[in-house]
Order: C-alpha cells, then structure tokens, then sequence
C-alpha cells in the first residue's frame, strides 16, 4: 500500500497537534466521513468516521492515495470526476470504496476543490439505503408486473392524469396498447353521467388518504360505447410519487346473471299466482258471456228491450275491462324489463302488485290502501311492480287462511325530504329476531320447504339498491312486520298537454286518408274496419304477402295499421320490407300487439316508442294515434 506516497507520512500525533482543538473536536464527532487530500490525491486529513468506514486507523488513512481506496471497477470513473471537480463547484458522486479486509461498502461522495488547491471530501455510507431502494425497486418491478397481467383493469392517475394502465384496461376501453392510454385524463374514461360523482370520490381519496370501497361505475370506450364496472380505487406510491390506483372488472356478464335472476324470480312468482289470475280472469267472464248470451238473445226478438240489452253490454264491457287490466298488468309484468328508468307513479305500481296478488290476500286479510305520496320515482316501473309484489305475497304469507276479517296487509305511501316511502305491513306471525339480520341473503328463507325459493326478498334489495333507494324491516314476532322501500323522489314536472278527443260522431268525407289494415284475425279485422270506415278509407288484408301486393300496386298509403306477431310472415318482417322497398312509408306504419315476446319484436317496439299501442285498445286512444301519424305526414289528408 506503499504506492502514490511521495513524502513522508504524518504520524496521528502530527496531524491531531497541527489541527485547531475546536475544528479537531467537530470533525471526530461528525457522523459522515471528512477526508481531505492533496493535488495528487494522497490522504492528509481524515476524521475519526471515515477511518472507521475504511476498517483502517487514522495514521493508516494518512498517505494513501484515493486509487488505493476505490474499487477497480469503478476507478475508470476517477478522471471524469477530476474534470468536474475542477469548475469548483461541489460534485455529487456515488462509488464503491475498499476496507483494509478487501470488502467493500457504497459511499455516496461530495467533493469540493479548496482555495490551496487540496479537495474535500464528505463521505457517506448509503450500503444499507442503496439495498433498501434496489429492494423497493425490485418490489416495485414485481407489482408492476403483477399488475400487467391481471385480468382486471388497472389504472394508475396522478393529478388528474394516467400514468400507467395494464393491458386489460387498453383491451376493455379500446386503446391499442396501454402506452395510448398514458398521458390522457382519467376522467376522460368515465361515462358523462358518472363524472361528477367519481371525481367527488377523487377529491376524499386525495384529502383523506382513505380507499373508496366497490362501485359500480360506467367506463367510455374510444369509439364512444361504454361499459359498466365495479371499481375500488385507493392511494398509493408509484414510481416513487403519491398516486391514485384504481382496479375494475367488467359488470357486463354480471349484470346479464343479474339480469336473468330477476327475470327468473319474476317468472316464479308468476307460476306461485297463476291460478289466482285465473279465477280473477274467470270470475269477470262468469258474466261477461251470459251477458253477451243474452245480448245475442234480445237482438233476435222482434221486440227487444233496450234498456235490457244497454245493461247487457254495460256489464260484458265492465268485465272485459277489468279482464284487460289484469291482463295488461300481468303481460307488463311478465315481460323481461330493460335497465332504464322513468319517473314511476307509486300509487300504480302498488295498485297493480295489489291486483296480481289478489288471490293470495283474499282468504287471509283485508287490504287497506293508505295512499299519501305526491312525487313519483325514478324507477323502472316493472320491476318496482315485482319488488311490491314480493313484499306483498310475502305479508299475505305470514298470515294464515280462514280469518280475513282478523288480519290487515296495509300498504302507505309518503312523501319524505328527497324521499318516497312505502310500507308494505301485516298483522302476521313476525320474523324471529335472529333472522333478521339474514333476511337478504340469497337462498335464505324461514318459509317452509318446497314453500318459496330464498331468493325474492335478494332480488328486491339488488333492485331497490339500483334505484339508488334501500330496504327497511322492522318486525316484532307474534304482532306483524313492516318492509319499507325508501326511493329517491323525482322533482315535480307539469304533465304533458292531453291530446283532445277527437270529435265524435265522425263527419264523412269523400278524401278520406287511405289506411291499410294488416290482421291474420278476421275478428279484429271486421271490428275495425267498421269503428275506423266513417274516418279512413280502409283496406283490410290477412296477410303480410296481400300487404306487399298491395302496397307494390300502389304506395298512396296515409297509415299501415299493422298486427305485429302473425303467423309465417310477421308485421316486423313487412316493416323490414317496407323500409327497403318503401322507405318512405316505413314512417306510416302503426303497430297492434297483443304482447311482445321476442327479442326483435322488443327491440323494434324501443325504436318506435309512439307507434304502437297494445290490445286489446281504446278506440279512442287508436284514433288519437293515428290522427297525430296523419298531422305529422303536413295534414294534406288527415283525418277530420
């Protein structure tokens, strides 16, 4: 170690004398090594530290020159320190430096040119630091590597902007590589209806430091479709700066299961009330047909008492009335209902859960009606139908049969600050208290076996909850239960202008619009042509094949009434004709449906929203619709 020693060496004595007692005192009891050397590098002062960190004694330090202090593999690096030593300004360097045993230990450099031409150098251990970051720096590369293959989507924001997304997250939101993604917004990801409330739960993340628990949110794909996610978000350190890290999964699949169980527990209830919709619909029909019996009956005698036969119709009509409201109701609810919403009216959708589930409440208590809410709800109004019927069912099963007269099922409905509140209580048998607290769970039931499925009171939390609203229950066993669906109220609208009535008895007239009738029933095909002959010019076929051979004679056509389930050839397949050949009549065509119960005929109902009206129909409400069809085509031959 002789090397680079081109004087005498000073002893420790030597150096601790020639050092000012104060400055010798603060250099041994600095926690970083000081070391000073001369032009040529060799040692000349040391502190206490750094003979410590070189395993070495003070009169060891002293003429040693710094190549003999610096690892082989590093000296390389030494002339490229000089050079920036020199401008005098103090120079930041990291090398690895040798003890006496051979070891080696990483220091982190600050070197500083003096005025007499020696340099000073403050020397720190950072061994354990550097380990420390290479360790973080490893973990970090592992979570990032775990992250990009997780099959759910990962985004990384920083102030508002991405800095990292995983592949799964470009595949989802139709980005072709996740280095598109980076750099642009993230709220840019986020549905427009959505945006307001995922950057309220940005700003707690940011200001608490606290995760956001599961949401379900809608994410925009690049050509402008979205999707619906569950999504947790929670900060993090990310390339070493604070972050906001959030995970999703695609809601899609889940939401079709989900889809499909409330479907499924729709379709149960209605199995449970079939034969109670049956005796509603028999006993209207019990006298509706001897009604009409004797309607035909006074008709073919010679002297028929009219006043006789006005109450034979006014009774047949009543029936049939409250047969088509069952079975309106009834077709509403079976039919597999879309995710949107509407402003709902409660008091309807109670009044139709009531009707459906008549039969069960019939022999086991009296109903009363206590209807006080003024708001409506966003809802979708078949699917609240189904929840009031399962709360409704249920109260009606928790009461036994033969003693009506002692027992009540009470529906309320009332107006709260934001809210609609409505109860659905009973005077029955109670819920146990340990039961409670599971009433929600799937599968959980406290009927009997073979009784009910453990599902209902499941699918109504899950569709309540997607209302925005949730579920009460307050019971107390041996006196009754209450469930209480709590709703965001809708904001008052002023109703739309009613259509006027349209005159009656229609004036004849030799222009008369020109409407083409399309009905496979022959029935349906007499009565209106005779209610619709004073107003339209009407032509009846059967078919959609006498359809097309009329409307290729001739496409002068005002209105295409049209039955939209007919056998072989359906009123969907002229509308597809139609609108190839005759696009311009595609416009005038009006659909008749006893019920939609197909995909395509659902979808092409969502289409045409104002031009279709359901059998069996008000004709008066059938004239309102094809007069305004007529008024939209300029009036030239309208209706009078």
């Amino acid at each position: 170690m002789g090397s680079g020693r081109e004087r005498p060496r000073e002893t420790e004595a030597e150096v601790v004398t020639r050092r000012p007692p104060v400055l010798s005192t603060w250099m041994d009891q600095a926690t970083d090594g000081i070391f000073v050397s001369d032009a040529r590098g060799v040692y000349v002062e040391v502190n206490l530290r750094g003979c410590q960190m070189l395993g070495r004694t003070r009169d060891e330090v002293l003429g040693l020159n710094l190549r003999e202090v610096v690892h082989p593999d590093d000296a390389h690096q030494r002339a490229v320190d000089l050079s920036k030593i020199e401008t005098g300004q103090p120079f930041l360097s990291v090398r690895r430096l040798l003890r006496r045993d051979g070891s080696s230990f990483v220091a982190e450099l600050s070197t500083t040119r003096l005025d007499d031409g020696r340099y000073l150098a403050f020397v720190r251990d950072i061994t354990a630091r550097r380990a420390a970051e290479e360790a973080v720096q490893r973990t970090e590369a592992s979570f990032r590597a775990l992250l990009d293959v997780l099959p759910a989507l990962v985004v990384v924001h920083r102030q508002g902007i991405i800095v990292y997304a995983n592949a799964t997250a470009a595949k989802a939101c139709g980005y072709g590589s996740p280095a598109e993604m980076v750099g642009s917004g993230v709220i840019d990801l986020v549905y427009p209806d959505d945006r307001a409330g995922v950057a309220a739960r940005i700003r707690r993340m940011v200001e608490t430091g606290a995760a956001e628990g599961l949401e379900r949110e809608r994410f925009m794909r690049r050509d402008g479709t979205h999707f619906e996610a569950e999504v947790v978000a929670f900060p993090l350190v990310f390339d070493g700066k604070p972050s906001l890290l959030a995970v999703a999964t695609d809601a899609t699949e889940s939401a079709k299961l989900r889809a499909q169980l409330i479907q499924s527990d729709r379709l149960a209830s209605i199995g449970l009330l079939a034969a109670g919709v049956a005796h509603e619909i028999n006993n209207p029909l019990a006298y509706v047909l001897p009604n009409l019996e004797r309607l035909a009956e006074g008709l073919a005698s010679p002297s028929p008492d009219l006043a006789a036969l006005q109450d034979n119709v006014r009774g047949a009509l009543d029936g049939v009335r409250r047969v088509q409201k069952i079975v309106r109701d009834l077709g509403s609810f079976a039919r597999e209902a879309r995710d949107d919403t509407t402003a709902t009216d409660v008091d309807a959708a109670v009044e139709s859960a009531l009707l459906l589930a008549e039969s069960e409440l019939r022999f086991r208590a009296r109903v009363t009606r206590d209807f006080a809410a003024r708001s409506r709800v966003r809802a979708n109004e078949g699917r609240l139908v189904q929840v009031l019927l399962n709360l409704v069912v249920n109260a009606a099963h928790a009461i036994p049969e033969g003693d009506a007269a002692a027992h009540e099922v009470k529906v309320t409905t009332r107006d709260a600050p934001g809210e609609v509140r409505i109860t659905v209580s009973d005077t029955g048998e109670g819920i146990a208290r340990e039961h409670l607290p599971r009433l929600f769970d799937p599968f959980f039931t406290t009927k009997a076996p073979g009784s009910g499925s453990g599902l209902g009171l499941s699918v109504c939390q899950s569709i309540v909850s997607s209302f925005g609203g949730r579920i009460e229950v307050d019971s107390t066993r041996g006196v009754g239960s209450a469930f209480t669906v709590v709703l965001p109220a809708v904001a008052a609208t002023a109703p739309p202008p009613s259509a006027p009535a349209p005159s009656t008895p229609p004036r004849e007239r030799s222009n008369r619009p020109r409407l083409l009738l399309v009905d496979d029933e022959r029935n349906v095909r007499n009565v209106l042509q005779a209610l619709l002959k004073g107003r339209y010019d009407v032509t009846p076929v059967a078919s959609v094949a006498e359809a097309r051979e009329r409307i290729t004679e001739s496409a002068d056509w005002e209105i295409i009434l049209c039955d939209l389930m007919m056998p072989e050839v359906t009123g969907m397949d002229l509308y597809d004709w139609v609108e190839q050949e005759h696009r311009a009549l595609a416009s005038r065509m009006v659909f008749m449906t006893g019920g939609a119960f197909t995909a395509r005929a659902r979808e092409l109902l969502d289409r045409l929203p104002d031009r279709w009206i359901e059998k069996p129909f008000d004709f008066e409400q059938l004239l309102s619709l094809l007069d305004r069809l007529c008024e939209a085509q300029g009036g030239a031959r309208s209706a009078p």
